[in-house]
Order: C-alpha cells, then structure tokens, then sequence
C-alpha cells in the first residue's frame, strides 16, 4: 500500500505543471532550421507533417539501404514524416542531401542541393546557351523510384526576375517565373 501511494504522490506530483520563473519568451536561435547531430531531438516550426525522430524507430532497411549508397555520409539526421516514412539529410563538402524511405524501408528519393560549379557540364551547357543573360543561382538535382534518369531543377536570377526551369533527358521546361518587385 506504502508502494501503490507513493508512485501515485510521484505520478501526480510529476504532473503538475511548474509556474514559470520569468514571462519572458525564449529567444528563438537564429540556427532554428541548421541539422542537429544524429539522435537529438529538434523542433521544426514551419511543418507539421516532419518530425524528429529517433534512431532506434528507424525501420532497418532503410538505414541498410543508406549506407550502402551513401557511404561517405558522416552524420545523418534522421526525421519522422508523419506516418508515411523517413527522411535523412547530411551535408558533404558543397552539397546538401535529402534522402526519404516509406515506412517499410523502400527509397523513394534523393535530393543534391548546390552550386552552378558542380552541374554537369551538358545540362550547364544546355541552360547557358538558352537563358545567357541569367546567373544560375543554385540546382536541386532529384532521383526518384518511379523516374528514369536524374531530373535537374536549375534556378536562375536576372535584374527584373527569377526563374526554375526544369531539366530532363535534354529538354528544358520554365517551371516557375517570378518578376522582382519594382525600384522605387
């Protein structure tokens, strides 16, 4: 009896919330959206659907699955999205990687974020001789299950606007086109 009443004076007494020692907000980092280290929790303000998650919830394929194809991967950081599956990212000397499984472990994609200095030259070539008057302000390279080939999302910034354009097996398509705010 002695037990039972002080477990439940420990659960009660755990879960009454504590008065505050001061009103003031916490200061939000200003690295809020940086990747933590592998395991730690992280709290992502702008999605609800992603999750941090724990490495021991991982599904096991999946993790076998990312280091046989992304072996130089030093620390990844792994999130729940939702109940749908995984997403890891880590970064590598200029480039920025988003990798995502199912629940059960199956790829579904891979994301390279970086620089106009590491697209192949073909595709470089192909957007230059196009769109020449524009600077190629980043490239978001995506392989995915379902889709043949790597499909390229090269974003391009002139004086009077911004432009995606989406790169596929030789062909070019404006995907988005966005006229900048007019000087005053």
């Amino acid at each position: 009896m002695k037990i039972t009443s002080l477990f439940l004076y420990a659960l009660l007494t755990a879960t009454q919330p504590v008065a505050a020692q001061h009103t003031a907000e916490a200061p939000v980092a200003a690295t809020a959206h940086e990747w933590p280290r592998p395991g730690s929790v992280v709290h992502i303000d702008d999605s609800s659907a992603i999750k941090p998650g724990y490495l021991n919830d991982l599904n096991m394929a999946a993790v076998r699955d990312f280091t046989r194809r992304f072996k130089t991967a030093a620390t990844p950081v792994w999130f729940k999205v939702g109940n749908t599956g995984w997403v890891a990212k880590f970064e590598e000397p200029h480039l920025k990687y988003q990798v995502a499984y199912t629940r059960n472990g199956s790829w579904t994609y891979t994301m390279r974020a970086y620089r106009e200095k590491l697209l192949p030259q073909e595709v470089r070539h192909l957007v230059r001789s196009g769109y020449y008057d524009y600077a190629i302000t980043g490239v978001t390279e995506m392989e995915q299950y379902n889709i043949i080939g790597v499909v390229y999302l090269v974003y391009l910034e002139d004086e009077t606007s911004f432009m995606t354009l989406t790169v596929y097996e030789g062909g070019i398509t404006v995907r988005e086109h966005f006229n900048k705010p007019l000087k005053q």
